[in-house]
């Protein structure tokens, strides 16, 4: 009678540990996504000078917040503005200049008339004649040389004036500081990165799907985030980026065995987390089945 207990003890067992391998062997097919690990990160923008020069100034620090179109720093502008002043006072000398050249063929001009009327009393030659006609031609040619020196200069200007331009930098986003790599003083090569702005409202969660559940995942889907920092705390996201590439994929995919290891990149954007998300934390992502 003992020896038969102990026989249905046994198989019961054995059901026991049989339905709880099949559980654990099946349980995506309700839905639910395995765990998946990933670091939080900040879309970030490096901000540079176009130009090269020395700092002048820099209005904001690690750490602290910026707006759409806030200067944030600036070059001396001191040879800048030195080479403008010249331009500008090059255009101003070549337009005088014309404005003296096409006074002097106006005279030319009517003096010419009267020569023509005295011609045929003899007060005055042909040669008279033809030696206003040659001046005015050479006062055209200088005259178009002037017109052609404004443009130069003013093109020039133009080009000074967007080189002034260029030794702001404009914030092109709101954001905050996360690096200042520069300090008035400095001497800066045109594009040399000095400040570094992201949005830490907005972050995002890169992870990473096996092919075989690819299919369970959507844009849009809810994802749910946790971290280290605040156990039992949960943040809310949403995939915003599924990859249309595989990744980490071997050369020859001949097996199923080995297109499992096939995966994608998802991303997971979150918002409305009070700043306790930061870039650079590890955290996990669960991802609930769709309704």
């Amino acid at each position: 009678m003992v020896r038969k207990i102990f026989v249905l003890l046994a198989i019961f067992i054995i059901l026991i540990v049989i339905l709880v391998v099949f559980l654990l062997n099946n349980r995506g097919d309700n839905g639910q996504l395995p765990v998946l690990s990933g670091t939080v990160e900040a879309v970030a923008i490096d901000l540079a000078f176009k130009s090269g020069g020395r700092v002048e100034s820099i209005s904001i620090d690690e750490g602290q917040s910026v707006s759409l179109g806030d200067t944030v720093a600036e070059l001396s502008h001191d040879e800048i503005l030195a080479q403008i002043r010249q331009a500008d006072d090059q255009i101003e000398a070549a337009k005088a200049q014309q404005r003296s050249m096409v006074v002097e063929k106006e005279a030319a001009r009517r003096n010419l008339g009267k020569v023509i009327n005295l011609i045929p009393t003899g007060a005055a030659t042909s040669g008279q004649k033809e030696d206003l006609e040659d001046k005015i031609r050479g006062l055209d040619a200088a005259i178009d040389a002037a017109s052609s020196s404004v443009k130069a200069a003013r093109s020039r200007a133009d080009y000074l004036r967007a080189v002034f331009e260029n030794e702001f930098i404009i914030a092109p986003a709101g954001g905050t500081v996360i690096s200042r790599l520069a300090e008035p003083g400095e001497v800066l090569s045109p594009g040399q990165k000095i400040i570094t702005i992201a949005d830490l409202d907005n972050l995002e969660i890169r992870v990473y799907l096996p092919e075989t559940l690819l299919g369970k995942v959507r844009l849009g889907q809810n994802a749910l985030i946790n971290i280290d920092s605040h156990p039992g705390e949960t943040f809310d996201g949403v995939v915003t980026r599924i990859s249309d590439k595989a990744e980490f994929t071997p050369k020859n995919i001949q097996t199923k065995q080995e297109r499992i290891k096939t995966v994608y990149g998802i991303t997971i954007g979150s918002s409305g987390h009070n700043g306790i998300l930061k870039p650079g934390m590890p955290c996990d992502v669960t991802i609930p089945p769709a309704p």
